[in-house]
C-alpha cells in the first residue's frame, strides 16, 4: 500500500490535494474493474478554481446500478479522533440533461490504513448488484464494526 502520510497536507497544498484525488480515483477504479461508471468531480467554483476542502474528495456514478459513491476526506490534523462514518443517501444525478434519482454511498473518513481497507470493502459490496439496499444498511451497521 502506498504511504498514506504523504496526503496529510492535502488541505493546504494544492499539489498534494490533486495527488490525493488521483489516489482515490485509482483505488475506486481498481475495485470497479469493467463496471460502467462516470467519474464526477464537483470541486470547482464559478471562476474555475478548485475547491480543495475534501467534500467530496471523489465521486462516481454507476448508471447500470443507479448508485453513486461519495468519499469525504477529513484532515487528520484538525480532527480529534480518527473517524469513519458511512451512510446511504437518496440523491439525484444529472444524466443526459435528465435528473435521475439514485442511492449514494457516502463515506466520510480520516485517511488511515484501517479506514481505507473498510472503504474498499464497502465499495466492493455497494457495486455488487446482488447487494440490496437493506443488505448494505446491515453491512454498514453490523459487519463494518468487525473490520
Amino acid at each position: 500500500m502506498k504511504e498514506l502520510s504523504k496526503f496529510d497536507n492535502f488541505l493546504i497544498n494544492a499539489d498534494v490535494y490533486d495527488q490525493n484525488e488521483l489516489f482515490w480515483q485509482e483505488i475506486i477504479l481498481k475495485i470497479v474493474g469493467d463496471l460502467p461508471c462516470n467519474l464526477q468531480w464537483m470541486n470547482t467554483v464559478q471562476n474555475g478554481e478548485k475547491w480543495r476542502f475534501g467534500n467530496p474528495m471523489f465521486t462516481a456514478y454507476f448508471p447500470t446500478l443507479k448508485r453513486g459513491i461519495r468519499i469525504i476526506q477529513k484532515d487528520k490534523k484538525n480532527t480529534k479522533s480518527v473517524t469513519l462514518l458511512t451512510w446511504i443517501s437518496d440523491t439525484a444525478y444529472i444524466e443526459n440533461d435528465t435528473e435521475v434519482d439514485i442511492w449514494e454511498l457516502v463515506i466520510g473518513l480520516t485517511l488511515t490504513e484501517e479506514n481505507l481497507e473498510a472503504s474498499q470493502y464497502l465499495v466492493k459490496k455497494w457495486i455488487d448488484e446482488n447487494t440490496s439496499l437493506s443488505n448494505m444498511k446491515e453491512i454498514i451497521s453490523g459487519e463494518l464494526a468487525k473490520i
